[in-house]
């Protein structure tokens, strides 16, 4: 569908990718939400990027005092204080306790103060917090419906865009059976949901009607934290991959000789094994090597502190710690409990748009899904990859094999260009480490059980239990 609406940037990037372009311009559009979803918070930056970018606005409350809505506000990286008499008009449109016990209210002096405001280029953008409240104090439902129309055709006849937001179920439909045409009065409606979800709040936004325009209707999770409202997944991917034949060297010459040369450049790779199968080790050679090369890597450790991965990989022989006071290595230590897969996802986003590295490393990705059923863990999986290869990035991922664990290896193995699993063999009394390639795309490799040794000159692998010389294949 070729898009003739006009339309406002939110200033959220995946809204906008959602929306094709941002919210219909001239129009009103509806956003619904349990308390406690962010619609207070989601208005006002939706607002504050468009006073920034020179748009003139006004935020008329309903239930909370400029101060207090101010005040709330000053935590986010955006602090709208600033804008306020320059860009921004607060307007304070909670009628008086009377006026709400008999009903007997209008809006006609606000709407036509925002109209003369209109009509001299002063307002161009008006958010109307909580409008549902003011309507909700009407008996009739009737009169409700032509108050709202009235106000609306009023603001939008004048070129004014409307952002309206009112009260919901966790669902993010209308609170009120009674007030359910202000659904049909917007031309766009955004749903904000919440839910819990192993003991964590997870939030998701949904644009479930967009008249006149083409939109995608999946529902996109989101955190609130001092950057507002981040989404944490950013709309349809075009799946636009940079795609190499360049080899990155893993940083073991004996991997290297069994995968043709190394990852390919701009691949993602999969590690998998149980705890103790040098999984941390093979990562922590790949950014070692990478540095070693001038790249800038990136680990992402999880449920341990990336320093004592520096500490224990020492007596191998890798050495981040040096590669750490250039800045070529950069670590990030987060955790898998207590928090969303959605926050991690944007903590990780965040460290790799600050160090901009051309390698990263998490380990392991089945920590970063903790707790989650399969198909939501696969989905922040799927958006994971997708942006690491979307960036060109050179990636391993190692995963935590568990007997007890609902969210194996295999479940995100389709995800990553190759595969390589670690396992334990046994010996008489004996028990050694074995390496297989499952799947290396574009690669010739090696189909056999290697045994991989480690020692203090780092890894080896080699085709026999005792042989010492390395597994070559030919490139391809």
């Amino acid at each position: 569908m070729t898009n003739q609406l006009p339309k406002i940037s939110t200033g959220l990037e995946s809204l906008d990718r959602l929306t094709e372009g941002g919210l219909p311009k001239h129009r009103a559009t509806l956003v619904v939400g349990a308390p406690g979803a962010g619609k207070t918070v989601f208005a006002l930056q939706i607002l504050a990027n468009a006073a920034q970018r020179g748009t003139p606005c006004a935020f008329v409350t309903f239930e909370e005092g400029e101060d207090e809505i101010l005040a709330n506000a000053r935590s986010f990286t955006w602090d709208p204080s600033a804008l306020v008499g320059n860009g921004l008009t607060f307007f304070d449109g909670r009628p008086t306790l009377e006026a709400l016990v008999t009903g007997e209210f209008e809006l006609d002096g606000l709407t036509a103060g925002l109209g003369a405001m209109a009509d001299q280029g002063a307002l161009d953008f008006v958010v109307l917090d909580g409008l549902d409240q003011v309507l909700s104090g009407l008996s009739d439902v009737a009169r409700r419906r032509a108050e709202l129309y009235r106000v609306l055709n009023t603001l939008t006849s004048k070129g004014v865009t409307v952002l309206i937001t009112a009260k919901g179920d966790d669902e993010g439909v209308v609170a009120s059976a009674d007030d359910t045409f202000m659904q049909f009065a917007a031309q766009c409606v955004i749903a904000l949901r919440r839910r819990t979800a192993t003991g964590a709040m997870v939030r998701t936004l949904q644009v479930v009607k967009y008249r006149g325009s083409a939109f995608g209707g999946s529902e996109v999770p989101y955190v609130i934290d001092e950057e507002g409202i981040v989404p944490a997944l950013v709309g349809r991917s075009a799946l636009q991959h940079h795609l190499s034949r360049e080899r990155v060297p893993t940083g073991v010459p004996d991997l290297d000789d069994v995968l043709s040369g190394g990852y390919l450049r701009g691949s993602v790779t999969m590690i998998s094994g149980a705890p103790g199968t040098a999984k941390t080790t093979l990562a922590a050679s790949f950014v070692e090597r990478a540095a070693d090369n001038g790249e800038r890597a990136l680990y992402v450790a999880f449920d341990e502190s990336f320093q004592q991965i520096v500490l224990d990989v020492q007596s191998l022989n890798r050495h981040l710690d040096r590669h750490q006071e250039t800045g070529a290595i950069s670590g990030l230590s987060l955790s898998g409990l207590g928090v969303t897969a959605e926050e991690n996802y944007i903590a990780i986003r965040r460290a790799i748009n600050r160090v901009q590295p051309s390698v990263v490393v998490i380990d392991p990705v089945s920590a970063f899904m903790k707790g989650y059923d399969s198909p939501r863990a696969r989905g922040v999986a799927e958006r994971m990859v997708d942006m690491l290869k979307s960036k060109g990035i050179t990636a391993v991922i190692t995963s935590l094999v568990e007997p007890d664990s609902d969210f194996t290896a295999s479940a995100i193995s389709t995800l990553a260009d190759s595969w390589i699993s670690l396992s334990y063999t046994l010996t008489g009394v004996s028990r050694g480490r074995a390496l297989s390639v499952i799947k290396a795309r574009g690669t010739q490799h090696s189909h056999d059980i290697l045994h991989l040794v480690l020692g203090d000159d780092g890894v080896r692998i080699s085709e026999t239990q005792t042989g010492q010389a390395p597994v070559t294949r030919r490139p391809i």
